[in-house]
């Protein structure tokens, strides 16, 4: 004996399902209500300008492109979940929405690891002396350099050319150059001030991370038919 059972509650849950899905879409990036910050700009024109550079400011602001690459990173996880969830929806053990949020929460992890990645090109001296000014711990390091780098001139003709390119904050360490006996560990001590100070600016000082605010305005949504789920 052959028994059947028409289920077709589960049938027209599918059906619903399928319909919904084929209604949903997911954007991920900076929304507009998601956008006001604390010192009263926009995080949707600052995005702008790092995703796409401003070449005709003055001075020129860099491409530093976050949103794109950071989801394409994350290609491959996010075909995964859609994949996963299709079949959970299939199966009936999971919702629409919930696979588009899934999908959303993998772009998001993409766009957070291309930021925390420190984009180049690293912050100009300028910007990291900026940031720097804002606490007591930076001004310190800052006047300690200072001092460092007043202590050097004069002896030092490789330092002093150094300092009027502007550039005590820059990548990589400052070069020794040869002294007298009577000043060698005078000299050596400032350029280790300078040397802990870039390696400080180095780690601290990231391209994108500043506030937080710009970081938090990125999320994703995601949009459904009316009455779907």
């Amino acid at each position: 004996m052959i028994t059947v059972v028409d289920n077709r509650s589960k049938y027209d849950a599918l059906l619903r399902n399928i319909e919904a899905l084929r209604g949903a879409n997911l954007t991920v990036g900076i929304h507009g209500h998601d956008a006001a910050r604390d010192d009263g700009r926009s995080n949707v024109m600052i995005g702008a300008v790092h995703e796409f550079g401003a070449p005709a400011h003055k001075p020129p602001i860099p491409q530093r492109a976050f949103l794109r690459p950071g989801v394409a990173s994350a290609a491959s996880e996010i075909g995964s979940v859609a994949s996963e969830g299709l079949r959970a929806v299939i199966a009936g053990s999971e919702r629409p929405r919930r696979v588009l949020e899934r999908m959303g929460n993998a772009a998001l992890a993409g766009i957070y690891r291309r930021i925390d990645s420190n984009i180049k090109p690293a912050l100009s001296p300028k910007t990291i002396e900026k940031r720097m000014r804002r606490t007591a711990k930076g001004r310190k390091a800052l006047n300690a350099s200072h001092r460092a780098v007043r202590s050097l001139i004069g002896g030092a003709g490789t330092a002093a050319r150094f300092v009027r390119k502007g550039r005590p904050f820059g990548k990589g360490a400052w070069v020794q150059p040869k002294t007298r006996t009577g000043k060698a560990n005078a000299t050596g001590r400032a350029y280790g001030k300078i040397n802990a100070l870039n390696r400080m600016a180095g780690g601290r000082f990231t391209a994108l991370v500043d506030t937080g605010q710009l970081r938090k305005s990125i999320t994703y949504k995601v949009h459904m038919r009316d009455g779907a789920s």
